[in-house]
């Protein structure tokens, strides 16, 4: 089930086969704009500088939530040509048995839920259909044939200590790429 056939192509998918994403768990999460291209908004010395896209794709994450009751997106970074996410995925959200968000061998009650490649699959639909909006209606500049990469990578959270970790990689990562990729060239 892990690949998918086409016209005699085999691609490899990134989920893990032997991991059941209906289950309640904290994912950290990465999209890559295809191409890479820079759509979202642009680095400078003093920081990052969201544009109308960026701030587009902010409010559909935090919409995932009200979209999907057993999703609940935490903090994001929109980086000009990516975005790094906390996605908590839980099965009994709103039904008064949330469970603790560690993963889990046993215990399953039955109940259909929605996992989180079917949350990140609307989101990046949504995504793309708003950004052709803003293609058409404010001259957003166009990308070729798909907004998102094919996939987009996740990691389970597994503690506490690590989660720390990551919320911190992810709000450190706009002055982080700044000074790798920029402060040590000639800006003229």
């Amino acid at each position: 089930m892990g690949q998918f056939v086409m016209e005699g192509y085999r691609r490899k998918s990134l989920r893990r086969p032997d991991h059941d994403y209906t289950r309640a768990n904290i994912y950290f999460i990465t999209i890559d704009i295809r191409d890479r291209m820079r759509l979202f908004g642009y680095l400078d010395p003093d920081g990052l500088n969201i544009n109308d896209a960026g701030l587009m794709v902010i409010q559909e994450w935090a919409a995932l939530g009200r979209r999907f009751k057993q999703a609940k997106p935490g903090v994001l970074v929109v980086m000009p040509d990516h975005i790094h996410g906390i996605m908590v995925v839980d099965p009994h959200a709103g039904d008064g048995q949330r469970q603790a968000l560690r993963p889990t061998l046993n215990g399953e009650d039955g109940a259909r839920s929605i996992g989180l490649p079917r949350v990140m699959q609307a989101f990046k639909s949504l995504t793309t259909r708003r950004y052709c909006v803003g293609v058409r209606e404010n001259g957003w500049p166009e990308f070729n044939a798909k907004l998102w990469q094919r996939n987009y990578h996740e990691h389970i959270v597994r503690s506490q200590h690590e989660l720390d970790a990551i919320v911190k990689y992810i709000n450190d990562n706009p002055r982080r790429l700044w000074q790798s990729k920029y402060a040590s060239h000639d800006l003229e």
